[in-house]
């Protein structure tokens, strides 16, 4: 995986986010559970598909890309 992003569910990357205090579950929608995360005076959201197969690399980085958290910070938070 060196670089690259560790395959992850979604449910398993909610749980992640949100144990860690990053995020926090706003609520469950249609297509998934949407996180929130405050940055500074913005507040951020993304909504994360609940599966649990692994989640495709471009949704995993989109996701992130939301709600401004690097790919590295999720390998610390794993």
């Amino acid at each position: 995986m060196a670089g690259g992003f560790p395959a992850i569910s979604g449910n398993e990357l909610i749980k992640v986010l949100t144990k860690k205090c990053v995020c926090k579950e706003a609520g469950k929608r249609t297509h998934g559970v949407a996180i929130t995360r405050n940055d500074g005076d913005r507040t951020r959201i993304a909504i994360v598909p609940t599966k649990d197969d692994s989640l495709p690399k471009g949704t995993l980085g989109a996701i992130l890309r939301e709600i401004g958290i690097s790919k590295d910070d999720l390998k610390e938070f794993l």
